[in-house]
């Protein structure tokens, strides 16, 4: 690894500490986001104030950044077997804000009695991030693991 691929330099506890500096001024401006652990409740940092639940889904109150839009949503797979998750989002607003997000969880799928904490980002060029959205699940698909 070359010495410019690196930001940490053990020789000059100096650099370093402007380093960290550097890299907290460049950091997105915004509330920071900590996903929960997954399995977890989630009911921690950003899982905290249910939005809506529908079936196994549950969203919770959406954290705006500069950005985007940051929405936690939780799966909990409520069956006996194994599922894999297909999960739709409208986050709508009344000057015109208007995006589906998607959730996919098709590679693990979600275990019985276990949850999928995910976080994920709404944005529209074009339309500023919304004060007050309006978020709706729209679509859940959900796939019992055959084997």
């Amino acid at each position: 690894m070359s010495a410019r691929a690196s930001t940490r330099n053990s020789f000059d506890p100096e650099a370093n500490e402007r380093a960290e500096r550097e890299r907290a001024a460049a950091a997105a401006s915004g509330v920071p986001v900590q996903p929960a652990a997954p399995g977890s409740e989630a009911d921690n940092g950003n899982f905290k104030q249910r939005i809506t639940t529908k079936g196994d889904v549950t969203v919770y109150a959406p954290v705006r950044s500069r950005d985007g839009l940051t929405v936690p949503v939780e799966i909990k797979n409520s069956g006996a077997k194994r599922a894999f998750y297909k999960v739709d989002i409208r986050v709508r607003s009344a000057d015109g804000f208007d995006v589906t997000v998607h959730v996919d969880t098709e590679v693990v799928g979600v275990y019985p009695g276990k949850s999928w904490p995910v976080e994920v980002i709404a944005k529209a060029q074009g339309n500023p991030v919304p004060d007050h959205p309006q978020i709706t699940i729209e679509k859940i698909t959900r796939e019992e693991y055959g084997g």
